[in-house]
C-alpha cells in the first residue's frame, strides 16, 4: 500500500526531474542553434556572422512575448517591482547577451558555458 505522501513526493520529483531535463534539453539545443548561428560563413563570399544585435533582439522579443503569454495564461499577482530596478535589470540583461553572443565569434559554447558554471559571481 503506498501512501498519499509517497505519492505526492513521487510527483514532485516526476515533476522536478521533467523540468530538469526540459531546462538541460532546451538550453543544450539553444547552444547548438547559437552557435550554429554565429560561427557560421553565410552568402557568395562565406562572410562570418556579425549581427549579434539582431539576434540578442530576437532572442529579447521572443522572451517577452513568451513572457506575456504565461502572465496571460496564469493567475499571477500584480507585480510591485520599482520599474527602475526591473529596467536595470533589462539593460544588464541585454549587455550579458550582446557580450556572450559576440564572444562566441572566438570561443566555442560548451566552453563558454564552462566558464559561466566554474565562475562565481555569475
Amino acid at each position: 500500500v503506498v501512501s498519499t505522501q509517497s505519492t505526492g513526493k513521487l510527483g514532485h520529483n516526476a515533476k522536478l526531474l521533467l523540468c530538469f531535463l526540459g531546462i538541460f534539453g532546451c538550453y543544450f539545443y539553444y547552444g547548438v542553434v547559437q552557435e550554429k548561428i554565429t560561427r557560421g560563413t553565410y552568402g557568395a563570399e562565406n562572410e562570418r556572422y556579425f549581427y549579434t544585435m539582431f539576434l540578442v533582439f530576437c532572442q529579447c522579443i521572443i522572451n517577452a512575448l513568451f513572457a506575456k503569454g504565461i502572465l496571460l495564461v496564469t493567475d499571477s499577482p500584480a507585480d510591485k517591482t520599482p520599474a527602475h530596478l526591473s529596467f536595470i535589470c533589462g539593460v544588464t540583461y541585454v549587455g550579458a547577451m550582446l557580450a556572450s553572443n559576440a564572444s562566441l565569434k572566438w570561443v566555442n559554447y560548451p566552453t563558454k558555458y564552462w566558464e559561466r558554471a566554474v565562475n562565481p559571481f555569475q
